[in-house]
Order: C-alpha cells, then sequence, then structure tokens
C-alpha cells in the first residue's frame, strides 16, 4: 500500500518539527522517483546548532528551564544535488513489504539505490520492467514510556513453521479479504502462517515486553524498560497516537514586546548575561555578572543611539521582573505566566509594539451580562519550544507519565519556533460564572467528567491510591466548550480555516480568577496575518459570531445519543461533544479535545446553560451575516 502523500524529503515546515514532526516522530516522505520512504527525526544529539537561529523569549526560557531556544535548522546548499540534510531521519519501521509479490523483509534484504533514500524489490523490478519500491511496514510496537520497536514479524510465525523448513526469514504479507483478521503473515519458505487478528492483544507478548527501543537517539541508545504489558502495545504507522509532541509556549508580551528583546535577539546579547548569570549562580562573583551587563547595556547603546544609563537601566528592569517569575520547578508555573497575560488582555493599556497590539472594544448590549470583555488582538507573537513528546496518551501535566527525552544527554537548550498573528480576546462575566458554576447540577456534571479523569488516570498508571492534580471543573469546561462553539463559527467568518485557528484558555478560580479564551492564528512568516481575524472581534460583529456559535449547537446531528453522552466514545472525559457539534482539529486544540460539553454552554441533560438566558432572549436571527 503506496505511502504517496507524505512532503518529499527535505521539505517539513520548521513549524513541523516543534510539533506534530519533531525528534522521535515517525513521518512519511516522498523520496526521488516518489519512492515511499518511513523514517523517524533523529534528537537534537544530531542537530547542527551552529545553524539554527537563536530565539529570545526570557519568559519561556525560565519555564523550560533551559538558556536558549533555537529554530530548526534549513537544509544547506545552492541546489537540489548540493543540499545537506539539516535534520536527518533514520529508517523505521526496518521492515519493508513489496506492493506486487507482498514480500516482508528486514531493509537489509532489499536493493537500495546508490544515493536515493527509496528502497526496491529487484526480482519485481526486473520482472515488471520499472522500478518497483517497496513501502514502510504498516504495524510497530509503542511503550507508554516513549520507546518504539519493530513488529516482531519474525516471532509471529515462530511456532507456524513446517517441519524441515530452512527458516530463511524471509516472509510474505498476504490479504485474503477485509482487516487484520484476513491479513496473513507467511513464511516464504514453506508457505505457513498465521492471521494479524490478534495483533494488538499478543504481539507485545512474543517480546517479552517493551525492549526499550529509542531509535531517534542512534543505534546505541537502547535502554532497560519494565513498562507492564498493559503500557506496551501495537499500533498502525500513522495512527495519532503513536506521537504527542509536549509543547510549552508563551505570548511575548510588556515588558518582553518591545525594540529591545528584538535587539538583544538579533545581535546574540541576551545569551551573554545568561552565561554570566549562571556563573554567577555557581561562583557567586558578582563582579563578572556586574562586567557583562555593563558590556552588554554599551553594546545596546551603540546599536540603539540609547543613552548607556537608559540601557542599563532596562536591562537591570527586565531582569528583576524576569528573577520574579516563576522558573521550572515552581508549581503552577505556566498557570502564573498566563494570568500575567490575562492581565495584559483585561487592561489593554499597554502601547502598541511590533509584536503586541491590543484594541478593546465595547461589549455589544445583547452580551453584556455574559461577557466582560472583548479584546481584539491586531499583533501578537507567540513562541513554542518542544519540551518532548508522548505516546499513547496525550500529555497530562502529571508527573506520573514519563516524557520521553530528544536527547541522549542532558542539553541547556529546546527547539523552538516564533510566530507572528493576530486574535480575539473574550472573557466571560466572573460574577455570573461563580454563581453559575455553583449550580448544584453544574457541579455533579463536572464532578462527573472529574470521575472519569481520576478513574482513567489511575488505571493508566496502576496507582489506585493516588489522585491527579489535575481537576476537571466546570470553570474549564465552560470555557473549553466556548472556545470551540467560537472557533468553528469563525472558521466560517473569519477566512482561516478551522486547522488555522488556535485557542488558549485562562480558567481558574484562585488567586485572580480568569475565565476567558484567546482564539488567535499565527504563522512563521515575519509579516504575521492579513487581519481577517481580529476584524471579527468588532463591537458590530461579535454579537453575531457568539449568537450563531451558540445557536449551532443547539441541535447535533447526533442528538439525542450525543447530548445523553452515548456517543461520546472518543474520551470518557467528554460530555455532549462530538464531531459533529463541538470537536476541532487537534493541533488546533490544547486539550486534545478532551473535557468538551456543549450542555454547560446552551443547557441540556439536566445542567443548566451558562448561555441559556442569552438563547432565550434572543430568538429571532443570530445577528448580521458575514460580510
Amino acid at each position: 500500500m503506496p505511502t504517496g502523500n507524505g512532503p518529499k524529503m527535505g521539505e517539513l515546515r520548521r513549524a513541523q518539527l516543534v510539533s506534530t514532526h519533531g525528534p522521535g516522530a515517525v513521518v512519511d516522505y516522498l523520496a526521488a522517483k516518489n519512492a515511499p520512504v518511513s523514517g523517524v527525526t533523529l534528537g537534537l544529539d544530531f542537530w547542527r546548532k551552529d545553524e539554527c537561529r537563536r530565539i529570545v523569549e526570557p519568559v519561556l526560557e525560565r519555564l523550560l528551564g533551559v538558556r536558549e531556544l533555537y529554530e530548526p535548522p534549513v537544509s544547506l546548499g545552492r541546489g537540489d544535488e548540493e543540499r545537506i540534510p539539516a535534520l536527518p531521519a533514520v529508517r523505521f519501521p526496518t521492515w519493508q513489504e513489496c506492493p506486487e509479490c507482498h514480500g516482508l523483509r528486514h531493509q537489509s534484504q532489499w536493493f537500495e539505490e546508490t544515493g536515493g533514500a527509496g528502497l526496491s524489490c529487484q526480482a519485481c523490478s526486473n520482472k515488471m520492467g520499472r522500478t518497483i519500491y517497496v513501502v514502510p511496514a504498516r504495524l510497530m510496537i509503542i511503550c507508554q514510556r516513549g520507546h518504539l520497536e519493530d513488529f516482531p514479524w519474525r516471532e509471529w510465525i515462530e511456532d507456524k513453521h513446517a517441519d524441515g523448513c530452512r527458516q530463511s526469514g524471509k516472509l510474505k504479507l498476504r490479504s485474503r479479504g477485509a482487516g487484520l483478521r484476513n491479513l496473513y503473515v507467511d513464511c516464504a519458505d514453506c508457505g505457513n502462517g498465521d492471521s494479524l487478528r490478534d495483533a494488538f492483544t499478543k504481539a507485545q507478548q512474543l517480546t517479552g515486553g517493551c525492549l526499550g527501543g529509542r531509535p531517534w537517539l542512534g543505534d546505541d541508545a537502547r535502554e532497560i524498560c519494565d513498562a507492564p504489558a498493559k503500557e506496551v502495545a501495537t499500533a498502525l504507522r500513522g495512527s495519532s497516537n503513536l506521537f504527542f509532541p509536549h509543547v510549552a509556549s508563551v505570548l511575548t508580551i510588556p515588558p518582553w514586546s518591545d525594540t529591545f528583546r528584538a535587539v538583544l535577539e538579533e545581535y546574540d546579547l541576551w545569551s551573554r548575561i545568561q552565561i554570566a548569570r549562571e556563573d554567577f549562580a555557581e561562583d557567586g562573583d558578582e563582579r563578572d555578572l556586574e562586567r557583562a551587563i555593563l558590556k552588554v547595556a554599551k553594546r545596546l547603546a551603540e546599536i540603539t543611539d540609547m543613552p548607556e544609563p537608559e540601557a542599563r537601566d532596562r536591562l537591570d528592569a527586565m531582569l528583576t521582573i524576569l528573577d520574579s517569575l516563576p522558573d521550572a520547578e515552581t508549581p503552577g508555573a505556566d498557570m502564573a505566566i498566563r494570568r500575567e497575560e490575562w492581565r495584559q488582555f483585561c487592561d489593554a493599556s499597554a502601547p502598541p509594539s511590533e509584536t503586541f497590539e491590543v484594541r478593546k472594544e465595547a461589549v455589544p448590549d445583547v452580551l453584556a451580562p455574559w461577557l466582560s470583555e472583548v479584546v481584539r488582538v491586531p499583533r501578537l507573537r507567540e513562541v513554542r519550544a518542544l519540551k518532548g513528546f508522548t505516546r499513547r496518551n496525550p500529555p497530562d501535566g502529571t508527573d506520573a507519565q514519563t516524557v520521553a527525552s530528544l536527547s541522549s544527554r542532558k542539553i541547556n537548550w529546546r527547539p523552538a519556533i516564533a510566530s507572528s498573528g493576530e486574535g480575539i480576546f473574550l472573557a466571560l462575566d466572573e460574577d455570573k460564572v461563580a454563581e453559575w458554576e455553583e449550580v448544584d447540577t453544574v457541579k455533579a456534571r463536572a464532578r462527573q467528567l472529574h470521575d472519569a479523569w481520576v478513574a482513567d488516570w489511575q488505571n493508566r498508571f496502576g496507582r489506585p491510591d493516588e489522585t491527579p492534580p489535575q481537576a476537571v471543573t466546570a470553570r474549564g469546561l465552560l470555557v473549553h466548550a466556548f472556545s470551540h462553539a467560537v472557533m468553528l463559527e469563525l472558521s466560517i467568518t473569519s477566512g482561516y480555516g478551522s486547522a488555522s485557528l488556535l485557542e488558549r484558555l485562562y480558567a481558574n478560580a484562585d488567586g485572580t480568577p480568569m475565565a476567558g479564551v484567546l482564539i488567535y492564528t499565527a504563522t512563521s512568516d515575519n509579516e504575521g496575518t492579513l487581519g481577517g481575524l481580529e476584524r471579527e472581534g468588532l463591537s458590530q460583529r461579535i454579537a453575531g459570531t457568539v449568537l450563531r456559535a451558540l445557536r449551532r449547537l443547539e441541535w447535533c446531528s447526533s442528538d439525542p445519543l450525543c447530548m445523553s453522552g452515548v456517543s461520546t466514545t472518543s474520551d470518557p472525559l467528554n460530555g455532549a461533544a462530538c464531531h459533529s457539534c463541538l470537536f476541532v482539529p487537534e493541533t488546533a486544540c490544547e486539550l486534545f479535545n478532551r473535557t468538551l460539553d456543549r450542555a454547560v454552554l446552551i443547557g441540556g441533560a439536566g445542567v443548566p446553560g451558562f448561555f441559556e438566558g442569552l438563547l432565550s432572549t434572543t430568538m429571532g436571527p443570530c445577528g448580521p451575516s458575514p460580510s
């Protein structure tokens, strides 16, 4: 089954390497002459850091506990023949299948063209008079701790060989009908074999558990793994549970959003201060730190024509703010940073800059009882960094879950991408949210989903007596469902598809309470986006957008099963939510389409909807149509 829809060799975008195609991800490519190749992106040990551009984002660096962030490198060379792959990949799975003769063998038993990545079946090529490229095997073994192995093809039929079979290791994969039960692995020598009907339940038993393979870190990176059998599973190549990127992101907000930070990045001045601060933390010699700051201030004065004392004062102010921020070891560090972003959006008083601009809009009268803030964001800058990845389940932020490493040794940098874009910030009325979330039936609905989350977590990690630190709350359900509803409507009116929109959730009742969402789009292009999204935040347009978004949720094509939760088979952490009403592309959702429930918005299943009063008072048209 040829894989003809992959990117050409060397055509991955930088943003993909900080998300779905990062180190450890299995990616389908097309080599020369459209030869299908499957490879796993190699780890950071193999990256040429000297070819990467430094990104300065002190807040994210502190959150991750690293010194530096770098963009993924690009290929070098002037012409296609001279190009050097900047990010190598290693072939995986190593077993390949011929689409003509159905031979199934290890990569070493196929013909490899000189200078090419494709493998071919020489016997079939000679017979057909053209090159017949083999395709990667469709099954592999994954471990919940990040490990990756070839499917045990030989072991699968080890006890099925006929007496006297020479067992050369050459196999055939034959289909005798639809589904795995009719897909057979046969010995090419004796013809005996077995069906793959139990491939997803018994394969890990043949290997004796997880073998600790980490092909993205090199041939000698295998480690001992004591994962229980339930954490090891068979997976289809290309399935969504093969790789879940663990990404951290921040918005560049004042005081980091001005040109001062841009100069520190462009001239690589920030790293000098970082190194001096690390040395000071080790030896306590403040004189070296002082000299480093003075040198940077002097250089800044030369570049910007700013008086040196002023440059020094601004550096000191930035360092003071940086030291007050939570670090990688601080519990709830991400929430503290979100709270500062929330304050910037609600105040909307920062002067416009190249990377951050906000414009507060009057909340339309029809929405005023339910919304407290509507803010257009014509300009924003987001920096996303890849921390690691998980397999089988998305990152849940708990210590129980193993996040696979991007390198074989400890390093003080991470791959990152800076994107420019635009968005709309919407804040729900805090008094109304606080009143609504205290209703008994609302509490019961949230408790039901929270109990499902706890049970799933305890079963997954084998910790029946522990409780995960995160809680599913009514406030979180409300904000998340509202975000998806508005995103789906904006994908119709803004000119951006749902896969181009992203959400940033602000939902917390502790300290400064938050209940709102930033819906935005961003691109790594320096020019950013075209303004179609933030325009939808204008007072005369946002009322119609919100009303239409809520009206669409009053009926789902999967009702009544969806509203009752029966059709929500995708995840037990969802209430009334499915692909027909609330789901968006997983890359657009912060929580991988989990903890969603449209009942908390519009009412149903015995739950009073937060916006029920709005829908009952606006029985007519849903506001102006998009123009």
